[in-house]
């Protein structure tokens, strides 16, 4: 009988759980894809879009983006595994 209550508890939290699929984020082709979608000459979606999903202009998001790369700090550097993101 104790054995029987102790094998239907549940644990708290799953944990790790073996033969887990890991789910692996694609950051190249995610990268990719919000360029063509917003940044490139014929972009996918107007601006209105953008300013939607993102709540700031386009042109806002470039001033910023200029900006904040001129500190060395916010450079690309070389990851652990050598990708170097630009």
């Amino acid at each position: 009988m104790l054995l029987s209550t102790h094998a239907s508890k549940r644990p708290k939290h799953g944990g790790s759980v073996f033969g887990r699929q890991k789910w692996w984020r694609e950051w190249i082709e995610g990268h990719n894809k919000l360029m063509r979608s917003y940044f490139v000459d014929n972009p996918t979606y107007p601006e209105r879009y953008f300013r939607h999903r993102f709540r700031m202009s386009i042109k806002l998001f470039r001033h910023i983006s200029k900006e904040v790369t001129k500190d060395q700090f916010f450079l690309a550097k070389k990851e652990c595994c050598g990708r170097t993101w630009t």
